[in-house]
């Protein structure tokens, strides 16, 4: 859909979702979705509950197996020579396979 909007237009939502075609393999593996913030200097209004998660180190190993058994992993995620590479690594020194 081609528009003439300008990404500051005064009648552009504060902010909208952007889905755009897979030009990469990156892209299409995350189902990538890109936000634009009308104006990117002003904080996001509470509308938005935005949570961050810390995970303790001590349990990102058996997590990775957990998420390795649902097929996420390093190449699934980021089906590029580095992805893959990363994940050959990971598995070679942790013993793991998919």
């Amino acid at each position: 859909m081609k528009t003439d909007k300008k990404p500051f237009d005064e009648d552009l939502p504060e902010y909208s979702n952007i889905y755009i075609p897979s030009l990469s393999p990156r892209i299409k593996a995350q189902n990538a979705v890109f936000t634009h913030f009308k104006n990117p200097t002003i904080p996001l209004s509470g509308q938005v509950k935005l949570e961050k998660f810390i995970i303790p180190a001590r349990f990102k190993p058996t997590l990775k197996v957990q998420l390795l058994g649902a097929g996420v992993s390093y190449n699934t995620i980021f089906p590029d020579f580095d992805g893959i590479s990363k994940y050959i690594n990971w598995s070679v020194l942790n013993n793991k396979s998919e």
